[in-house]
């Protein structure tokens, strides 16, 4: 874009600039081990990305189902690397079996989400 000034022509100025559509998420979760022991702490991290880049100030749920199906649900806030992180501390009379984790997130009328599971022995 340029502007000039009609009533004196040699004051111009120009800019340009870019516009990225976005057309989706890429949405990753990953658990900190992939088995526990009862009495641990799971740490699960999320990642937001579109276009390549981290997105960040995404809320993101976790939903972790353990293995007798009874759900936890879980918030937070991605931060500026686009990672949002959640701690689960299992007890000791927490099921074994193997446990589900997904998260799901929204982002200016795009969502996405993602799952990965581990065991609790």
């Amino acid at each position: 874009m340029t502007a000039t000034n009609g009533s004196a022509p040699t004051y111009a100025a120009s800019t340009s600039a870019t516009a990225v559509v976005v057309s989706g998420l890429n949405i990753t979760v990953a658990t900190n081990q992939a088995s526990y022991t009862r009495g641990q702490a799971v740490t699960s991290t999320a990642g937001v990305s579109a276009s390549g880049s981290p997105v960040p100030n995404a809320s993101v749920t976790f939903t972790i189902t353990r293995a007798n199906g009874t759900v936890v649900k879980q918030t937070a806030t991605t931060g500026a690397t686009g990672t949002a992180v959640s701690k689960l501390q299992l007890k000791k009379n927490d099921p074994v079996g193997t446990y589900q984790v997904r998260v799901d997130t929204t982002v200016n009328g795009l969502s996405g989400n993602a799952a990965t599971n581990f065991t609790v022995q």
